[in-house]
């Protein structure tokens, strides 16, 4: 499967996830379990969707062998932030993160920074 192929895929299992998540109802506490698992899927639906274009893109532009040492790299991406992955971007080609600069408001700066601070939160992680 194609790396867009696959994010879309996961994106069209995300937002039906978002859906079932709007009927949970008034209780607080199932609404704060649902809230933190869905942390748990954007971060890991951004890290997945990142290693899917990354390898679609070497795959088109690159030598095997280059192909093999951007798999083994991405294929252990975790904890992504905006950080992690302008400088990831940035590795392919510094005008990758200037774009990603310009694209990255602080607004949804602080959304993709706090799923993965809130995935740290999660029940599984931290019963406190």
């Amino acid at each position: 499967m194609n790396g867009r192929a696959e994010v879309w895929r996961m994106k069209q299992r995300l937002d039906a996830t978002f859906t079932r998540a709007e009927q949970v109802g008034s209780d607080l506490e199932l609404q704060s379990d649902f809230a933190r698992y869905l942390c748990i899927l954007v971060s890991g639906y951004l890290e997945k969707a990142i290693t899917a274009l990354v390898l679609e893109h070497s795959a088109r532009k690159s030598a095997p062998s280059v192909q093999r040492f951007v798999e083994s790299q991405t294929r252990r991406l975790t904890n992504v932030n905006s950080q992690r992955l302008k400088e990831l971007l940035g590795n392919f080609d510094p005008d990758w993160q200037q774009d990603l600069d310009t694209f990255l408001v602080d607004e949804v700066v602080r959304h993709i920074d706090a799923a993965r601070r809130d995935e740290h939160r999660a029940p599984d992680r931290d019963p406190a």
